[in-house]
């Protein structure tokens, strides 16, 4: 039966964040979560030392600085970056962009919970950073493998950095960094697997089952029916379903022009991409 948890909606470092998955309801396989990042705002540089992480854009668009690599997103696009990968991003455009954020494996979700405040779903916009937040963001931060605002040498071109919190940075020219539409490919890393979907009104998609990886669906337009039999379920626009192991699953869309869903596979043990 495909789990869908409650949204758990945050105010942190000014931004808010929705959590869709966290660690405790997949054995601390992954994390998922959705931001929005208004205009001339984004997130300062930072190296995570214990997830990967992935950026789909939903809507508006993105610049991100990962490694020694500069690129432009925009919706349908995504970024993967590895563990250990200086990354900062920002909105250079006129509206707010909207973004699902992916890390494998979870972790992230617990610094999250730490240090942000609970805020309501209607508060979509940016908030003023508190002194105590920004306080205890700086003393978890070490406890959750994670270098904040490391500093822009972790941006050159120089391979193997030492820098703070158990990790050193990978080579700063983005090695293993992965972008592009997922319109037009998916991608496969050895810690997560992107694919989009697309399903016209009437339409059928069937995903192949696994017994070693988790699979979950994030509907990015219109709405579906997922599952098997009697515990397909039903879900709409925003939504996350999370699969775990099971057979194959099918994916049906009854109105409407088209739904697209972003198909997310997680690997029991990290393996080759």
């Amino acid at each position: 039966m495909p789990i869908s948890r409650e949204p758990i909606n945050l105010h942190w470092l000014g931004h808010p964040v929705t959590l869709l998955a966290i660690g405790e309801d997949n054995e601390e396989a992954f994390t998922v979560l959705l931001t929005r990042v208004s205009p001339a705002q984004g997130m300062k540089a930072r190296i995570h030392f214990n997830e990967a992480t992935a950026y789909y854009i939903l809507s508006g668009v993105l610049q991100f600085f990962v490694g020694g690599r500069e690129l432009t997103l925009t919706a349908g696009e995504f970024v993967f970056v590895p563990q250990g990968t200086a990354q900062k991003f920002h909105n250079p455009g006129s509206q707010s962009a909207r973004i699902v954020i992916v890390c494998a494996p979870a972790g992230y979700d617990g610094f999250l919970l730490a240090t942000g405040s609970p805020r309501s779903p209607e508060g979509t916009e940016s908030a003023p950073i508190t002194a105590r937040e920004l306080d205890r963001v700086k003393v978890l931060a070490h406890q959750y493998r994670l270098d904040l605002y490391p500093g822009p040498e972790t941006f050159r071109e120089s391979s193997g950095t030492n820098v703070p919190y158990g990790g050193t940075a990978k080579d700063s020219t983005g090695s293993g960094v992965q972008s592009g539409s997922l319109a037009e490919k998916a991608y496969a890393s050895d810690r997560l697997a992107l694919r989009e979907l697309t399903i016209g009104a009437g339409g059928e998609s069937t995903i192949d089952g696994s017994e070693t990886d988790r699979r979950s669906l994030y509907v990015i337009e219109g709405n579906i029916t997922a599952g098997t039999g009697q515990n397909a379920i039903s879900a709409t626009e925003g939504a996350l379903l999370n699969f775990g192991k099971q057979a194959s699953l099918k994916v049906s869309h009854d109105s409407g022009e088209k739904a697209r869903v972003l198909l997310l596979t997680f690997p029991d043990q990290p393996r080759s991409a």
